[in-house]
This record gives C-alpha cells, sequence and structure tokens, in this order.
C-alpha cells in the first residue's frame, strides 16, 4: 500500500505540475490573444485614418506637385532675367569703356588746345579788345 500512495503522490504531483503548465500556458495564450487583438485594432484605426484623410492627402500633394511647378517656372524665369541683367551689364560696361576713351580723347585735345593757347598768348602779351568788349564799351 505504501507503493500504491507513493505512485498516487506521483501522479498528483504529475497532474499538478501539468495543470500549473496549462493554466501559466493558458494565460499566456490569453494574453497574447490580448495583444494580438490590440495590435489589430490599432492597425485597423490606423488604416481607416488614412483612408479617411487620402481626400486630404491627395490634395496635398496636389498641392505640393504645383508648388514645386511654380518654384521651378520661378527658378527659370530668375535664371533668364540674371542672364539679360548680364548681358546689359556687359553692354553698360562697353559704354563706360567707350566713354573712358573719348574722356581721355578729349582730355588729350583740350590739354593740346591750352598748350596752343599759352603759346599764343606768350607770342601777343597784350590782349586785343575783342568783339564783347568793344560792344560792352558802347
Amino acid at each position: 500500500m505504501e507503493i500504491a500512495s507513493t505512485t498516487l503522490e506521483g501522479v498528483n504531483q504529475r497532474v499538478t505540475d501539468l495543470a500549473n503548465t496549462i493554466r501559466q500556458d493558458t494565460d499566456e495564450f490569453y494574453v497574447r490573444f490580448k495583444d494580438a487583438q490590440d495590435d489589430r485594432a490599432l492597425l485597423r484605426a490606423r488604416v481607416n485614418t488614412l483612408f479617411r484623410d487620402r481626400p486630404d492627402n491627395r490634395c496635398t500633394t496636389m498641392l505640393l506637385d504645383r508648388e514645386a511647378m511654380y518654384a521651378r517656372e520661378a527658378w527659370a524665369g530668375s535664371e533668364d532675367r540674371s542672364a539679360a541683367i548680364e548681358a546689359h551689364v556687359r553692354t553698360l560696361e562697353a559704354h563706360v569703356a567707350t566713354l573712358i576713351t573719348q574722356t581721355l580723347s578729349l582730355q588729350t585735345q583740350l590739354t593740346t588746345s591750352l598748350g596752343h593757347i599759352e603759346i599764343l598768348e606768350a607770342r601777343d602779351p597784350e590782349p586785343k579788345e575783342g568783339p564783347a568788349e568793344a560792344g560792352s564799351s558802347i
């Protein structure tokens, strides 16, 4: 009878261990099941939000595309204006260079004329009465 009680105790222990294992597995299953349901609910909510926001997202995409197109057009226009301004600046630089050359030529002519005037004044130290002076004396 002692063997039967020992065997019975061993069987009872095994059944208790098995029951504990099953209980732990069941609890773990319920936790995982609840987590999976929560994950599915979260995904469902995200999908619903994305589906609900689809028209707004489409509109936003269209606005961004239009803005990008306007930016490209503005960039192209600014490049065209830049090229036109650069050409105008080159033209102005050429005009300035021409004016500098003409000014130097006029300065040379003026210096030459002043030199001639000095020579003429040196030859005739007494200025003669000119037409303007004769008219003012009357």
